[in-house]
């Protein structure tokens, strides 16, 4: 009797060693990941879309249309509202307008953890998101007439900041 006691009792706590060695491994394989997706506003005569742009923002709907994006992030110029305007009509967001950088990365990290976010902004203030997201990579300035480019960057917790760098509509070089 004794005997039976103890292998039940050794096969409770082996079970409950596995159990618990199987919780740790899913958390730490499990982890959520933050994609955002960053393009230039669109291609712009003076202050706004030319024909160009507006058809490289409608691409954007066919390009981003089944990624699931939650939110949509632009900075308060009209040129990045209207790139962002035609994807956020047909998946029913609405922009949210954040000119700093490191607010919009500080809001991204925080309010938005295993989403898929968008977010159209500036030549000069993409680079700067992106290396302010974690990107080690060398993410070099964007020529003032280059409107194609579009980033991928994938947050994990616990592991180093990717970067996968598209191109999307017309070519512009």
């Amino acid at each position: 009797m004794k005997r039976s006691s103890i292998y039940a009792r050794i096969i409770v706590i082996t079970t409950l060693v596995v159990a618990v060695c199987g919780f740790v491994i899913c958390c730490f394989f499990n982890r959520s990941v933050t994609t955002v997706i960053l393009v230039r506003h669109a291609d712009k005569t003076g202050q706004n879309l030319n024909e160009l742009g507006r058809e490289r923002a409608d691409e954007l709907v066919h390009v981003l249309n089944e990624t699931n994006i939650s939110a949509i992030y632009t900075s308060d110029v009209g040129r990045t509202i209207a790139t962002a305007a035609p994807i956020a009509l047909q998946l029913g967001i609405a922009p949210t307008e954040i000119r700093d950088s490191e607010e919009l990365v500080d809001d991204l990290r925080v309010n938005h953890i295993g989403k898929t976010i968008l977010v159209v902004h500036h030549s000069n203030t993409v680079p700067d998101i992106i290396r302010e997201l974690g990107v080690i990579q060398t993410v070099p300035d964007i020529p003032e007439n280059d409107y194609d480019n579009m980033y991928i960057v994938t947050l994990r917790r616990n592991s180093l900041t990717q970067i996968l760098k598209l191109e999307y509509g017309a070519d512009t070089e």
